[in-house]
């Protein structure tokens, strides 16, 4: 079992250099944030009965050495109360890094989808890697990391309301419909009070979208009621009532103006001829 006096220096074990916890700085890279505790404190118990089997990742830095693989273990090393981890040591760039970051956590069956949206976002805009060299890393799709893309712009509040809840990805989906913090908050609030599933999420925001959505009227319906009322103006016509017709098209409206010169006309004539159209 790896426990060792603070004042040992670090040494080469074959090709696996043993260095102190305390100048392995994390990953920026890194692309967990949350870590659970339980699963921790299994890998915290394996450790101080067997050890640290799988040698850490690392690389030298001016403040001592990153890490590039094996957070978890270091985390739970330091929980063991290890002084020192085995590591090996590898000369990499900080692209080479983010792929190793990468690779080793997306495998994870437990990765939470908000970090994996923070960290896509994270290396594209950190090292100028693009979706599709995203890609070929991950080995997931370019339509897969752009919908996890979608994710970062939820705001703090609302990630931590999902967060806490521990809702899904799929319950989560849906709300990226909506824009206003304010109202995603409300549904995500009516979500967990109803303990609405996925389903019931989708509908129950159709259903606030399609009653939110403007009833347009088509064009095609808009040439019918002109071709209605130039019915109604020339029956005024046959009529013997000069009325004039203007129509209008304007950036917000279509517009239709009927004239009827007032000593042209009774009113009764004038609801007959309408009437008729």
């Amino acid at each position: 079992m790896l426990l060792m006096n603070s004042s040992v220096k670090y040494k080469c074990v074959g090709s696996v250099v043993l260095l102190p916890c305390e100048i392995i700085k994390p990953n920026p890279v890194c692309l967990r944030k949350n870590f659970n505790l339980s699963e921790l404190e299994g890998l915290v118990d394996s450790i101080k009965k067997y050890g640290i089997i799988q040698p850490l990742i690392v690389r030298k830095n001016n403040d001592g050495y990153e890490l590039i693989s094996g957070e978890r273990r270091l985390r739970a090393a330091v929980m063991a109360g290890l002084i020192s981890v085995p590591c090996i040591v590898m000369s990499v760039s900080d692209e080479q890094c983010a792929a190793f970051a990468v690779t080793e956590n997306l495998q994870r069956a437990d990765l939470d989808f908000l970090e994996e949206a923070d960290f896509y976002n994270y290396v594209i805009k950190k090292f100028g890697f693009t979706i599709n060299q995203l890609s070929e890393i991950t080995e997931k799709s370019v339509i897969y990391i752009k919908d996890k893309l979608r994710f970062i712009n939820l705001s703090k509040k609302v990630r931590l309301i999902i967060s806490s809840y521990s809702l899904t990805e799929k319950q989560i989906k849906p709300l990226l419909c909506i824009s206003d913090e304010k109202t995603q908050i409300e549904i995500l609030n009516y979500i967990i009070d109803n303990s609405l599933d996925v389903n019931e999420t989708e509908n129950y925001i159709d259903s606030l979208l399609s009653s939110a959505k403007p009833k347009f009227i088509k064009l095609k319906d808009i040439k019918i009621l002109v071709n209605t009322l130039n019915h109604a103006v020339d029956t005024m016509h046959r009529a013997g009532v000069k009325a004039v017709a203007e129509q209008l098209e304007t950036e917000n409206y279509f517009e239709y103006v009927v004239r009827i010169p007032k000593t042209t006309i009774s009113p009764v004539i004038l609801n007959e001829c309408v009437g008729s159209a």
